[in-house]
């Protein structure tokens, strides 16, 4: 029988093994599902393993029996997300020049540099309060007029910008809650932070840490509150509700499993939540006792 740690590493190399994306040591402490244990702790579950034949290693990287070539696979995806990650950082240097952008960071595969030559880039953007819907529109037509937003219709999406999340930063607890979301919230790259805004994501969804307890969460933080200014910017509050309503009604006929509310909005051209985790299920039901 397989002792508790060791299940837990197991199903970290599984989760992982779906994007073929083998790991390191520091990451399947990081991403260990389930138990909070000490980096020392993992190494010895790790040599023992090993020593059993119930995973291998290549270099850094530690992965299932069988599956050494996604070793040069995850080197290969390093390498073409070097450039990826210097478009999206350009790309968030302009955006962050929006008054309203408090993050902006990378999710899905770029994230993890992980992405294959054809892939567009995620981002995640965070903005302030009661400006979401302002702050997305805008962001989409700075990109549209660069020429580098990856919409519905695109088949090429290459190197686009695919801008499927906004956050208000009023409302930043996700759901469902789940080992999919977890590693997703974990796996976040930031670019650009506002004041700490990012930690404060975080401590919204601190329960991301029942599934991945080694991530580190600051608690306790406390928000700092800015005096309240009339401005030019504050006009765009008032329009807010305006724009929600015409960005709606534009998008109407395509809105498929997207999430679309005051201070939330989702877009996932393909949802792979469910498929992820039932294969998931499936590897962790056909690993060894």
């Amino acid at each position: 029988m397989r002792s508790n740690l060791e299940k837990n590493v197991l199903a970290a190399l599984s989760y992982s093994d779906i994007f073929d994306y083998p790991l390191t040591q520091t990451q399947i402490h990081k991403f260990l599902v389930g138990k909070k244990a000490s980096r020392k702790d993992v190494e010895e579950n790790l040599k023992k393993l090993s020593a059993e034949k119930k995973i291998d290693q290549n270099r850094e990287f530690y992965f299932l029996p069988k599956r050494e070539k996604i070793t040069e696979t995850r080197i290969e995806r390093e390498l073409i997300s070097q450039d990826k990650l210097k478009i999206a950082k350009k790309t968030a240097r302009i955006l962050k020049l929006i008054p309203s952008v408090k993050f902006v960071g990378i999710s899905g595969a770029l994230a993890c540099k992980n992405s294959q030559k054809e892939d567009d880039i995620d981002f995640f953007i965070i903005t302030k309060a009661g400006q979401v819907w302002t702050t997305r529109l805008l962001c989409t037509l700075i990109l549209d007029i660069l020429r580098k937003r990856r919409k519905r219709q695109d088949k090429k999406i290459k190197d686009k910008i695919c801008l499927n999340l906004f956050l208000d930063e009023s409302d930043l607890a996700l759901g469902p809650k789940d080992l999919f979301l977890a590693r997703e919230i974990t796996q976040l790259k930031p670019l650009y932070d506002k004041n700490s805004c990012y930690q404060r994501f975080l401590f919204q969804n601190v329960w991301i840490k029942k599934f991945l307890p080694n991530t580190k969460v600051e608690l306790g933080i406390k928000e700092q509150k800015s005096k309240d200014r009339l401005d030019f910017w504050s006009v765009f509050s008032i329009l807010e509700p305006f724009l929600r309503i015409f960005q709606l009604f534009y998008m109407r006929e395509r809105v498929t499993c997207e999430k679309l509310s005051k201070k939330q909005i989702f877009f996932h051209p393909v949802d792979v939540r469910d498929r992820i985790l039932s294969e998931y299920n499936k590897r962790i039901n056909q690993l060894p006792s």
